[in-house]
């Protein structure tokens, strides 16, 4: 499909810097708004994580202060650390045995996924991870 854009001078004749003007002007307009939408979702992504580190700082200072790890039932406790309710804790909390955690943040409805582990202290990005913590090797 060949789209061509021109533009008719007064006397029917087509201008050739005309048309290849506004074909530049239309192919840089679209880079430009891929390289906007492109930083807003890296923006979004990288906050979203700002926050998930803020929290893992105030899990880890919490297990320095109680020798243990804070419970995901305890609503006030979970709040004061940073969390939000919504359908279940944001970022998502799970704790293994052994003092082990993981923390995972979905972007959009299905995915990708930011996982923390804490064995391994790293940041993964991928599909979410199926079965129990404590079984898992990381």
């Amino acid at each position: 499909m060949n789209l061509e854009i021109s533009v008719l001078r007064s006397d029917g004749q087509r201008s050739y810097f005309e048309s290849t003007t506004m074909r530049r002007s239309a192919v840089v307009g679209s880079i430009v708004i891929v390289a906007v939408a492109t930083w807003l979702y890296w923006m979004a992504s990288t906050t979203e994580r700002r926050n998930a580190d803020r929290i893992i700082e105030a899990i880890e200072q919490y297990r320095k202060t109680h020798h243990r790890l804070p419970n995901p039932g305890d609503h006030a406790l979970m709040s004061s650390l940073g969390f939000e309710l919504r359908e279940g804790w944001h970022p998502d909390y799970e704790v293994g045995q052994k003092g082990r955690y993981r923390i995972t943040i979905v972007e959009g409805f299905d995915g990708p996924y930011w996982t923390y582990d804490s064995n391994s202290r790293m940041w993964r990005k991928d599909s979410p991870i199926a079965g129990d913590l404590d079984k898992q090797k990381r």
